[in-house]
C-alpha cells in the first residue's frame, strides 16, 4: 500500500492480484457503492422497520428519463415493495424513508382500483402490487394483465 499527499488530499493505492485500486480518502464518506447499500435495513420516519434493501435499479419515468428505485423485502410479511429515489430521506448505517412515504395497507377504495397511480408515473398491479410504467399493459413483475 502506498500513500501520497497532494493538495492536502490523501490518496491510497492498493495493488491486489495485479489490479490497482485508487480511493480518495477525502471523499470516502460521501460515496457509497451500490453493493454497500444492498442489505441495509430500511425504516420509515417513525422508526418502524420496513424491511431490507434487496435490489437497486433504474426505473423509466418518462421518455429519456430514469430514476433510482429500491426494492425493499420484508421477510416476515413475505412482500417486496418498490421505493423511488424521491422517497429516500437518508442513507447511512440504515436507510430512512421520507416522511411522506406511506407503507400502510391500501384502503378498500385503493384495493378496488386496479389502475391506482403512484407518483403519477406508475400503475400498480392488483395481483402483486408492483409499480409498473403508466403505459404498461402487463405487469413487469408477475406478468398478469393490468386492468
Amino acid at each position: 500500500m502506498k500513500k501520497s499527499e497532494t493538495d492536502n488530499q490523501e490518496t491510497i493505492t492498493e495493488s491486489t492480484n495485479n489490479n490497482s485500486k485508487i480511493s480518495d480518502v477525502g471523499q470516502k464518506e460521501d460515496y457509497s457503492p451500490i453493493e454497500n447499500v444492498i442489505g441495509l435495513l430500511a425504516y420509515n420516519n417513525n422508526a418502524q422497520l420496513i424491511g431490507k434493501i434487496s435490489e437497486i435499479g433504474l426505473r423509466k419515468i418518462s421518455e429519456g428519463k430514469v430514476q433510482f428505485s429500491f426494492k425493499i423485502t420484508n421477510s416476515l410479511k413475505k412482500e417486496t415493495i418498490e421505493v423511488a429515489w424521491d422517497n429516500i430521506d437518508k442513507i447511512g448505517d440504515i436507510v430512512i424513508l421520507h416522511e411522506n412515504f406511506d407503507n400502510s395497507p391500501p384502503s378498500n377504495k385503493d384495493k378496488n382500483s386496479a389502475n391506482s397511480i403512484i407518483n403519477q408515473n406508475y400503475k400498480v398491479c392488483k395481483n402483486c402490487n408492483y409499480q409498473n410504467d403508466t403505459e404498461a399493459i402487463f405487469c413487469e413483475e408477475c406478468g398478469k394483465k393490468i386492468e
